[in-house]
């Protein structure tokens, strides 16, 4: 991993997609010999990546958020769905803990197959500044691993965390899969997971950066124009419950878009092979008891992913597509800015019903 973590021109190349580093396959296996790794077949496929950033967070803080799989699946909520401790090996300090772990990772559609990993995570201390944290698969378990739809291998993965005494921290994340899938990627996200790195680097920092971006909101480190706020979360109890609201529905969100292993309807003639439908027990203890049923699909559309999120995300267009807007005219109370991002923030809509004799108002 320290190897890797150093550009080394003769393993890696630059990618002519983002500022991804990627590595010789070749070049890699002369270097890195490794008898034990899994055998190939005609399906195996190699995925590495390498990108580095700047995020607002101090490399304690990251460590201890990597350390834990509670705060692990909240800090990448749109990539890892499950995530615990199988065993302590050594509990070491921040600079020495290593731990069994299991993770399952998703991409945001229901027709791509997740992956789930067994490894062992390791955190090193390199100098007075700089950290490392390395995940490698620690066996192929085939007999937990025999139904799942498909084979995914760790070679030396994680990041480097250098901190920069201002309260952020470079991070260089290193992404080096082999997978074998059982099952064909659908058409649709081939491209995405060979050519764009779906599970790559960029995606672990962009999303690394956002979060704690979004961290640093709630815990009060980044001060909110108080325009922003209005009235409705002046009261500090208030922002934080908007907080962890909106972090659980997040997190709901892309639970539910991983539903592969959990279909409990067959596709049928009244399905496209593209729809998946799902039913579930309801656990919230906020809600009804009951069952949940579920219905989600993927599709291509001939626009840039900018218009689109710039369409849903505005008030004046919403009636369009929002079924519980009703096509009736929505408002925004107020807002959190959640990132430095435009487009990252938390908002409070209220839906408007024009009625011959007066105004009725929903709060949404």
């Amino acid at each position: 991993m320290a190897a890797l973590l150093q550009f080394d021109i003769s393993i890696s190349f630059e990618s002519s997609i983002g500022n991804a580093c990627l590595f010789h396959r070749e070049d890699y296996e002369k270097i890195f010999s490794n008898p034990n790794q899994p055998g190939k077949s005609p399906t195996t496929r190699f995925e590495s990546s390498k990108v580095s950033g700047v995020v607002p967070m101090n490399a304690i803080e990251l460590i201890q958020n990597f350390l834990d799989p509670i705060k692990w699946m909240n800090m990448f909520p749109t990539i890892v769905t499950k995530a615990r401790t199988i065993e302590v090996l050594d509990s070491g300090d921040l600079g020495g803990s290593i731990q069994l772990m299991y993770e399952k990772l998703h991409i945001l559609s229901p027709l791509v197959e997740a992956r789930d990993y067994y490894f062992v995570r390791c955190f090193r201390k390199l100098d007075e500044a700089t950290w490392i944290m390395v995940d490698v698969s620690y066996d192929l378990i085939k007999d937990i691993q025999s139904s799942v739809p498909s084979h995914a291998w760790k070679f030396p993965s994680g990041c480097a965390i250098q901190d920069l005494d201002d309260g952020e921290s470079r991070v260089t994340w290193i992404e080096h899969v082999q997978v074998d899938e059982k099952i064909s990627v659908h058409h649709m996200f081939l491209p995405l997971l060979v050519v764009r790195q779906t599970y790559g680097a960029k995606r672990w920092i962009v999303t690394l950066q956002r979060m704690c971006e979004r961290y640093n909101v709630e815990v009060g480190a980044t001060c909110l124009p108080r325009h922003d706020l209005k009235e409705v979360l002046n009261d500090p109890e208030g922002f934080e419950n908007v907080m962890q609201i909106s972090l659980r529905m997040v997190k709901r969100f892309c639970e539910i878009l991983s539903m592969t292993e959990k279909l409990d309807f067959p596709t049928s003639s009244q399905f496209k092979s593209e729809d998946r439908v799902s039913i579930r027990k309801n656990e919230e203890i906020t809600q009804q008891k009951g069952f949940i049923v579920t219905a989600a699909t993927s599709l291509w559309l001939p626009l840039s992913c900018r218009n689109v999120f710039n369409f849903l995300k505005d008030n004046k267009s919403r009636g369009q597509w929002d079924v519980l807007a009703g096509g009736n005219i929505v408002t925004e109370l107020a807002r959190i800015k959640t990132g430095c991002v435009r487009g990252n923030n938390i908002t409070i809509i209220q839906k408007i019903i024009v009625t011959p004799r007066d105004w009725s108002l929903d709060v949404a």
